[in-house]
């Protein structure tokens, strides 16, 4: 299973791309049938993840879906996570969403970007360069703006407006299964990561307006001028291999358990009497192969066989612990800790023998993002596991992992 989480762009409409050649529809104005938009579950992990919405009703604009909310964006109101926010002097042009009951609405006539909190709607950047934007997503801390000038983005944390890409007039922006932005132009299709290097994309011969990406079926959705959906296999459009889509190297990947859910993974690889360098030398997700992206980024090397053999362990331990500790984690997060994990797998399988520095220790522990930053996940729960110098492979033991929700669960109360 491969995980889903962020965006890639390689656009076909640059000059560094031209091994696809695109026969592209003329672009469609914006103001014709503005009910064209589509959007999907963001992670495939049960039955309860939220199903693609395909075509929208004549008076909405778009919508955004996270695992528990729905936003459905009309011309004079958001509505969402049981809310509603009447969109005062604001003309919706998208919505994002964020994490949990947050989302982001996008004013292209206005250059501005706004955010619904619990108080209402909040100005959270206003630029000359978001003049006309017409699509807008969130990949972890940024919002990927799409503009008639090019690709957009906005920090969540400090409203900075930065250019990914000129020279490109955007209509329609999504993400795929490997965190990459897949980016409809009014030349055609093209694939970047979010730090806007060109990925592979074999561009289809259809017409669209507005995209999405299903990562249940693992399908590109486009939508035509009449607000028709056609799906298609993205397989077919996207290789397997380095910059594209990983192979698969085996069966690790996101999951939702009781509620729960295992996001993804993060191998150490604490080498020689060094310990890994964060973040530079820390590889992302369940199987880093040297080149493959997941979320949005290619893996700088390739993990060991051993702290994958120890990954692989861990992960069947937490996937068979969390049923069993429902009641401690929901008063553990009680406090409003997010109900999501990451995997994390130590890796001294080529390290020396005594470590020069004290070792990391199998455990349950909680990551907490500090500063917080409104829209951004605010922790997740280590799932720690160590696979030592010999072998031998150690994950969280329940004792410990009880102990910690229980400690977790009386500091919130207090």
């Amino acid at each position: 299973m491969r995980h889903v989480v962020s965006f890639a762009l390689a656009l076909v409409s640059c000059t560094t791309r031209t091994d696809a050649p695109i026969d592209a529809q003329p672009p469609i104005p914006r103001e014709q049938n503005a009910c064209t938009d589509v959007a999907a579950a963001t992670l495939d992990l049960a039955d309860a993840t939220p199903q693609p919405v395909e075509g929208c009703g004549p008076d909405v604009v778009a919508v955004a879906l996270t695992q528990d909310t729905r936003w459905t964006l009309t011309a004079s109101t958001l509505e969402g996570a049981e809310q509603s926010f009447p969109l005062v002097e604001i003309a919706p042009t998208d919505v994002a969403a964020g994490h949990a009951d947050t989302a982001f609405v996008l004013d292209g006539s206005a250059g501005a970007i706004h955010r619904a909190e619990s108080g209402g709607l909040v100005r959270l950047a206003t630029d000359p360069s978001l003049i006309g934007a017409r699509a807008l997503v969130r990949i972890g801390g940024s919002l990927f703006v799409g503009t008639p000038e090019g690709l957009i983005t906005v920090d969540l944390a400090d409203a900075e407006v930065s250019v990914v890409r000129e020279g490109l007039d955007v209509l329609d922006i999504t993400v795929d299964d490997v965190g990459a932005l897949v980016v409809l132009t009014s030349d055609g299709f093209g694939r970047m990561l979010p730090s806007g290097a060109d990925v592979p994309i074999s561009a289809p011969d259809v017409d669209a307006r507005r995209i999405a990406f299903d990562l249940v079926a693992d399908q590109l959705l486009v939508v035509d001028e009449s607000g028709s959906v056609q799906r298609i296999d993205y397989p077919e459009l996207v290789p397997e291999g380095p910059s594209s889509r990983p192979i698969a190297h085996g069966e690790m990947g996101p999951f939702l358990a009781s509620g729960y859910v295992l996001a993804g993974a993060e191998y150490w690889p604490h080498r020689g009497s060094t310990p890994a360098e964060y973040p530079g030398e820390i590889l992302w997700g369940f199987y880093p192969h040297e080149g493959e992206v997941f979320e949005g980024a290619p893996a700088l090397a390739t993990a060991t066989d051993a702290a994958v053999g120890c990954a692989e362990r861990s992960y069947a331990a937490l996937k068979a612990w969390i049923p069993t500790a429902t009641d401690a984690l929901a008063d553990a997060t009680a406090d409003g800790k997010a109900r999501r994990f990451y995997l994390w797998v130590n890796d001294y399988s080529e390290a020396d023998d005594p470590f020069p520095s004290p070792m990391r220790q199998a455990k349950l522990w909680y990551w907490a993002r500090e500063p917080a930053v409104a829209g951004r996940i605010p922790g997740y729960f280590k799932w720690e596991t160590v696979v030592d110098q010999r072998g031998e492979c150690r994950w969280p033991q329940p004792e410990q992992a009880m102990a910690f929700l229980e400690e977790a669960a009386t500091s919130s109360a207090e």
